[in-house]
């Protein structure tokens, strides 16, 4: 199947933790996953954990690994219901810009600046 890797988890599976390394992305094609955000809590309290997104088909998770060697997982992904992705790791997605680099300079580099403009957002709403 061309390399790509189907995954199945089934309602509550943790898919990666905030904090993880990132080195894949993921594309849902069935089912729904919360998008979970710990966050410290008051003093003496426990880190506070908000669902701050419902994701379903179509949808990517961890897409910014992808342009950011050695990043870390800006939240925790939870099926809600069962779930079916595809895989895409990080050496697959470089091998797959590299060619549309040849055929399309000017896709592939408006492509990576987005992909920094994203980054730099998530990374300073991660700060805060």
């Amino acid at each position: 199947m061309d390399g790509k890797e189907l995954l199945v988890f089934e309602p509550g599976a943790v898919l990666f933790h905030q904090g993880d390394p990132g080195d894949y992305m993921l594309l849902i094609l069935e089912g729904r996953l919360d998008v979970e955000v710990a966050t410290p809590g008051d003093v003496g309290n426990a880190e506070k954990v908000t669902v701050v997104a419902t994701l379903g088909p179509q949808d990517l998770l961890g897409e910014l690994a992808l342009f950011l060697p050695d990043s870390r997982r800006t939240a925790t992904i939870r099926a809600k219901t069962q779930v079916v992705v595809q895989k895409m790791t990080y050496g697959r997605f470089q091998h797959s810009m590299a060619q549309l680099h040849e055929r399309d300079p000017v896709l592939h580099d408006s492509i990576l600046a987005i992909a920094r403009k994203l980054a730099d957002t998530t990374q300073r709403f991660a700060a805060k």
